[in-house]
């Protein structure tokens, strides 16, 4: 059966975990939309994509390269500490905006926009790329935005895969997080901030990374 499978082009491998909810023509529709933007923005205007990312404070296992008939061993934390970090990441220049918070909520997030608008001073319109978090959709920061360059576009609902900061957040825990121990939270948290102080450190990395080859999800699920 094995080998009938494998002349047949079959593969033996894990599934993919997508979002239930995924509606793949949504992410086309926004996919349109966002080509539309980048074509009728003006020359000063920016894109950004904004999220949060929450990294605890605990060992990561991930693959690795071991020799044959060894195993690794990482050591791991009994506490449950994690850094609240909320950001936003410019595709073209790969900068990053980032803060961390006590916790992500309106008024945080109006302090990030505080920082963007600040970093981008000389800008125009500054459109921003972001899920449908319930902080980002409140009260103060609709009464915030009414009066700011800045213009939040939503994300299809179950969509985290056209998200490109998404990307970002994987990377970093790669670099940071994957097969690392801390035995302080305060090196835990230092480290993880230093990455983002220290993102030009990546940017060949980022530049293969954070293209815009979005992939749609939900078509291929398989009802069982």
């Amino acid at each position: 059966m094995v080998h009938t499978l494998d002349r047949l082009g079959f593969t033996y491998k894990k599934t993919t975990i997508v979002p239930g909810k995924a509606n793949p023509e949504k992410q086309k529709e926004f996919i349109e939309n966002y080509k539309q933007l980048k074509e009728e923005k003006a020359p000063g205007d920016k894109i950004l994509f904004m999220d949060g990312v929450h990294p605890q404070h605990n060992s990561t296992s991930a693959y690795c390269w071991i020799e044959k008939g060894k195993k690794k061993e990482i050591p791991s934390n009994t506490g449950r500490k994690r850094i609240n970090l909320n950001g936003a990441i410019d595709i073209e220049t790969f900068e990053v905006t980032i803060r961390e918070d006590e916790s992500i909520n309106a008024q945080s997030t109006i302090k990030l926009f505080h920082e963007i608008e600040s970093r981008y001073a000389q800008a125009g319109t500054i459109y921003i790329i972001s899920d449908n978090a319930k902080y980002y959709r409140s009260k103060l920061v609709k009464e915030y935005l009414a009066n700011s360059r800045i213009k939040i576009k939503f994300l299809p609902s179950y969509s985290p895969n056209l998200n490109l900061i998404e990307r970002l957040w994987k990377f970093f825990r790669k670099k940071i997080l994957y097969n690392k121990y801390y035995d302080t939270y305060e090196k835990f948290k230092n480290k993880c901030l230093s990455f983002f102080k220290n993102i030009n450190e990546y940017t060949d990395e980022l530049s293969t990374l954070l293209t815009e080859n979005f992939q749609i999800i939900g078509e291929q699920i398989s009802k069982i």
